[in-house]
């Protein structure tokens, strides 16, 4: 009313609420991620990523939860981001990394339970053990929830050196003729049908993707992205 007096004109005070957003953080540690041929291991690309989301969230005052996959599931639930932040983290550093049992779909029934309507979702893994169960569950949310599928990869995962190697998953073992046209052709293959599913979720749900090699600047790339950048 003083400036109304003032000037001879009506003034009004315009308010916008600030929201508060929850957002959920999924940080994949199982034994598909302790690899890489080169950068750092799938895993510590992960749990790096999943920090850097928890202080942005922090940054921005928004809620957060989360889950760490290892041999066993961590679950964190949902609170101010300035609260679950350090416990969060903590579980990063101390999470076990041996052999699991868990399943990607084993982290459903907290999702349903957990997470508010308006979420923003970060699934960071390699999806490994992703299928259309999975894809067709994240589907459903997104109907009410932003989700984001982080795909972090090795180049090696793309493209082998030729010749004769050893392999082994710490249990068997086997030969390996990488110059071999029918294996290159059925690991190509194999490839491409992993990710063809990740990308029909892009299409079908309008789900987030960002795929991250292990070797790249990843912690910039992933920081651009969440800020829309």
């Amino acid at each position: 009313w003083r400036n109304t007096a003032k000037y001879g004109k009506p003034f009004t005070k315009l308010y916008e609420e600030e929201k508060e957003h929850q957002v959920y953080i999924l940080c994949d540690l199982r034994r598909s991620m302790q690899f890489a041929s080169q950068g750092h291991f799938k895993s510590v690309v992960a749990g790096r990523l999943a920090a850097l989301c928890a202080f942005l969230a922090e940054e921005k005052n928004d809620s957060l939860c989360g889950q760490i996959l290892g041999n066993k599931i961590s679950s964190l639930p949902s609170a101010s981001a300035k609260i679950t932040t350090p416990h969060f983290l903590n579980q990063l550093i101390q999470k076990s990394t041996t052999d699991s049992v868990v399943q990607f779909e084993d982290i459903f029934p907290f999702m349903n339970q957990n997470i508010r309507p308006g979420a923003i979702l970060f699934l960071i893994s390699d999806f490994n053990d992703f299928s259309t169960k999975e894809l067709d569950f994240l589907g459903h949310l997104s109907k009410k929830h932003t989700i984001n599928l982080i795909h972090i990869y090795d180049e090696l995962e793309l493209n082998l050196p030729k010749g004769v190697f050893p392999c082994s998953d710490g249990k068997n073992f086997s030969i390996v003729n990488t110059g071999s046209e029918t294996f290159k052709k059925n690991f190509l293959h194999s490839w491409n049908e992993h990710t063809l599913l990740l990308r029909k979720g892009i299409q079908k749900y309008g789900l987030g993707y960002l795929t991250l090699r292990t070797d790249s600047d990843y912690l910039n790339i992933f920081k651009r992205f969440c800020l829309g950048e």
